[in-house]
């Protein structure tokens, strides 16, 4: 998607793929590319309108497959600097102060983060965000929210069962089946 720009100081933008000082870039995800490097890059992955079909060895595939491949360079060329230990050391990531304070927002220890990679605070940590009861109640809410919705016909007793196999955490900790129902009775959409 090409953004309208003002026409500035001749010389001002420098394509991060050539490397030349232009006039005009078009940005694509992080990097600002010169007309030349936007019609050789990006504009052969672009689908036309008579390239319904993406077969392996297809132009249009190639293209793409080339297009990814520029991506991954830049990403290594020049990496995330909001990516955890890509751009920038591991220990430079900052923590909320939240994330030191050792109880949930409903009074129960939250468990301690195993990164390794920040030092403790007064009380330990850092921590989780939730206490392993708040994050079962949340997991159910999406459940029992969206659920429905994503796969229609299912009665109670399936999502149930559903849940029991993919999270029996939630059935341990006391959360299931009580707290489903509890939002069912509640009138919870």
């Amino acid at each position: 998607m090409l953004a309208v720009q003002l026409p500035l100081v001749p010389g001002l933008y420098r394509c991060h793929n050539c490397g030349r000082d232009v006039e005009r870039v078009h940005r694509v995800r992080r990097w600002r590319l010169c007309d030349a490097c936007y019609a050789a890059i990006v504009e052969p992955a672009r689908p036309d309108e008579a390239q319904l079909g993406l077969l392996p060895g297809d132009a249009l595939w190639q293209a793409r497959e080339a297009y990814w491949h520029w991506v991954n360079t830049m990403e290594q060329r020049y990496p995330s600097r909001f990516a955890p230990g890509r751009g920038q050391a591991r220990a430079e990531l900052t923590l909320s102060a939240d994330a030191y304070y050792p109880y949930c927002r409903c009074g129960r220890p939250r468990p301690v983060l195993g990164t390794g990679v920040h030092r403790p605070g007064l009380f330990g940590g850092p921590f989780a965000p939730l206490c392993p009861l708040c994050e079962g109640r949340l997991a159910v809410e999406f459940v029992y929210r969206s659920g429905p919705r994503l796969v229609p016909g299912r009665d109670e007793e399936e999502w149930l069962d559903l849940l029991q196999r993919s999270h029996p955490e939630l059935f341990e900790l006391g959360i299931l089946p009580d707290y489903w129902f509890e939002l069912k009775y509640k009138g919870e959409p």
